[in-house]
């Protein structure tokens, strides 16, 4: 048996055995034509996806809205673009994304700003914000996921009592050799930030009971 492709008008595509709208276009019918009729009619014309819109597969569907998190600032697109980190888009059908607040940063979904920029912390338990996201302490280094009190990495030769204080002290040194190593965990009373062989208030006590500490 010989097979006949049926050629379609000009504004569609031959798709499955179907005339319909290709990638980022959606079908526009003739005016006065119901919702029931469109199923066995083909389009009009077809039309760009309007911008904050999608349409990824051929077909006679509607166009898609982008989710909130991605936006799409052109017409007649196939997929949408996600937001980068430092922006967000809270709403659907959106075309752009807006910046975060100075200070402050986002992370997938991208739907808003909710954590503190690289090198500064959250000292509250307040919402990140402008006015709540602070420059890191000196003595340690603030990463990226919303840095908080507890997660704040002391830098080499700093100490504190616990992940809950602010109080971040230098340890004393000699000869540049310090007991303490810093980091991000704390252990029992501080010794997490304490090198091997010491513990204690800023690490100046020696485990072994025959040594004690001199700097």
């Amino acid at each position: 048996a010989v097979q006949i492709e049926v050629g379609c008008p000009q504004h569609l595509v031959h798709h499955q055995g179907v005339c319909v709208c290709g990638f980022g276009k959606e079908p526009k019918y003739a005016s006065g034509t119901s919702r029931s009729d469109e199923s066995n009619l083909l389009p009009a014309e077809c039309v760009p996806c309007g911008a904050g819109h999608y349409k990824s597969e051929r077909g006679n569907d509607p166009c898609n809205e982008c989710q909130a998190g991605s936006v799409q600032p052109d017409t007649g697109s196939a997929k949408c673009v996600a937001c980068l980190r430092g922006e967000y888009q809270r709403f659907n059908g959106m075309a752009q994304c807006g910046l975060c607040d100075p200070q402050t940063t986002s992370s997938p979904p991208f739907t808003s700003c909710s954590e503190c920029d690289r090198g500064t912390c959250r000292y509250s338990s307040e919402e990140a914000s402008t006015y709540t996201c602070k420059p890191c302490h000196p003595l340690a280094t603030c990463p990226l996921n919303s840095t908080t009190v507890p997660t704040i990495v002391l830098n080499d030769g700093a100490w504190r009592l616990t992940n809950r204080s602010t109080a971040l002290q230098r340890c004393r040194a000699s000869g540049g050799y310090s007991p303490c190593i810093g980091g991000d965990e704390s252990g029992v009373g501080g010794e997490g930030y304490c090198r091997g062989g010491y513990t204690g208030f800023r690490c100046e006590v020696c485990t072994d009971g025959d040594q004690f500490f001199d700097a």
